[in-house]
C-alpha cells in the first residue's frame, strides 16, 4: 500500500549510508594525513624504515622530483619531445539533445574512449646525489591521477546534409569530437601519501595502505591536499545531514500512514461487527412485526423495502440500509455530499 513511499525511504537509505561512508572516510583520512610523517629522502631513510615493525612505516608522506626507473618513459602522441611516467588519452563525443520535459535542447559530453597508460618510476631529489629514491606501486590506484592536460584539440563533425537533418528529426545533433591528453611529466614535483616499506632487495617503495587510509598522488603540496579532503568531507557531512534528515521526515510519514490505515481498519472491522447487530436488531424486528406488532420505521430511499440502519457521515443522513450501504460508497443520495464514514444505527 505504501510501496511508493517505501522505495523512496529504501533508495535515500541507501544514499545516507553512502555519504556518511564517504564522509567518515574523509575525516579519517584528513586525521592520518596532518599526524602522517613527512620522510626526508636525504637523510638515512632505509635506516628509518628498517626500525619499525615489519621494515614498515604504515602511513607517510614523500615529496620530490618524478623520474622514470630504469625504463623508457612514455612519449605524448600529440606533442613532440614531451615525456612523462602517467599518460591518459579521453575522447569525447559533444552532440545537442533534446529534452521532452524541458522542451529545450541541451549540450552534452559522452565519453567515448579512455586510455591509461604508466611505467614504473620513482621519487627522488633533484641534483643531490646522495638523496634516497622511492619507487611509485600500483600509480592508478590512488585517488586521482595527478597528471596534467598537455593537449586538446576539438574536430567538428562533418556529417552531410542527410546526416545532420536526419540527427535535427531524431532530437541528437553531433557537434564534434574532443581529444584530451594529460601526463605525469618527468621532473614535476610530487607528493605521495601512502604506505612506505623495505623490499627483499632492499629497495625503498611506497603503495597504497593496508590499513584503509587513502592512497595519494598529487602535484599540490600536503596542505593544499589536507585542504581538498576537508572540503570533501565537509561537502559529504552536508549530504549525509540532507539525507538524513529527508530519511527521518520520510519514516514518519510512513509511521503516521501505517498508524492511520491500522486505525482505518479497525474502526471498518468495528463497523462491520455493529453492521451484523444492526442486521440481528432488524430481523428481529420485522419478525415482531410480522406476528402482529406494529413498529413504524423510515425506509432505506434505495430499496424502498428494508428500514434505514446506517447513518452517513459526514453529512449524518440516515437513509440507507446496510444492504444498500454496501453498493452506494461515494455520495449520499439525499444531499449529495462525499461519504467519509458509514456507521450504524441503532434505532428504537
Amino acid at each position: 500500500m505504501f510501496m511508493g513511499e517505501l522505495i523512496c525511504f529504501a533508495i535515500d537509505l541507501v544514499l545516507f549510508g553512502t555519504f556518511y561512508k564517504f564522509y567518515r572516510g574523509a575525516v579519517k583520512n584528513t586525521e592520518a594525513l596532518k599526524t602522517a610523517p613527512c620522510l626526508d629522502l636525504t637523510s638515512n631513510l632505509k635506516g628509518l624504515v628498517q626500525e619499525h615493525k615489519d621494515s614498515k612505516i604504515v602511513y607517510a608522506v614523500v615529496q620530490g622530483v618524478v623520474q622514470s626507473s630504469d625504463s623508457v618513459p612514455l612519449r605524448s602522441q600529440n606533442v613532440p619531445g614531451v615525456t612523462g611516467v602517467i599518460q591518459e588519452v579521453v575522447i569525447k563525443e559533444h552532440k545537442m539533445q533534446w529534452s521532452p520535459l524541458s522542451r529545450l535542447w541541451s549540450d552534452i559530453q559522452q565519453e567515448i574512449k579512455r586510455v591509461t597508460n604508466f611505467v614504473p618510476f620513482i621519487i627522488t631529489k633533484k641534483d643531490i646525489p646522495q638523496s634516497e629514491s622511492v619507487e611509485v606501486l600500483n600509480p592508478l590506484e590512488a585517488v586521482s591521477l595527478p597528471v596534467s592536460s598537455i593537449y586538446n584539440h576539438f574536430t567538428p563533425n562533418q556529417a552531410g546534409l542527410g546526416s545532420t537533418v536526419f540527427g535535427w528529426i531524431r532530437g541528437e545533433h553531433t557537434k564534434g569530437f574532443e581529444e584530451t591528453e594529460s601526463m605525469l611529466q618527468e621532473g614535476v614535483s610530487l607528493t605521495a601519501v601512502g604506505e612506505v616499506c623495505l623490499d627483499a632487495n632492499n629497495r625503498l617503495k611506497i603503495q597504497p595502505p593496508s590499513k584503509g587510509y587513502g592512497y595519494y598522488l598529487t602535484i599540490s603540496s600536503r596542505e593544499s591536499l589536507i585542504k581538498e579532503v576537508e572540503r570533501n568531507g565537509f561537502m559529504y557531512k552536508v549530504l549525509t545531514v540532507i539525507t538524513g534528515c529527508t530519511g527521518a521526515f520520510l519514516a514518519a510519514w510512513l509511521i503516521r500512514n501505517w498508524y492511520d490505515e491500522r486505525k482505518r481498519r479497525l474502526q471498518a472491522e468495528e463497523d462491520k461487527k455493529r453492521f451484523e447487530e444492526v442486521r440481528v436488531t432488524q430481523r428481529k424486528k420485522r419478525e415482531a412485526k410480522g406476528s402482529g406488532t406494529v413498529i413504524s420505521l423510515p425506509v432505506c430511499v434505495v430499496c424502498w423495502t428494508n428500514p434505514v440502519e446506517v447513518i452517513l457521515l459526514e453529512c449524518g443522513h440516515v437513509c440507507l440500509c446496510t444492504d444498500c450501504s454496501d453498493k452506494v460508497k461515494e455520495r449520499c443520495p439525499v444531499c449529495r455530499s462525499n461519504i467519509e464514514r458509514t456507521v450504524a444505527a441503532f434505532l428504537p
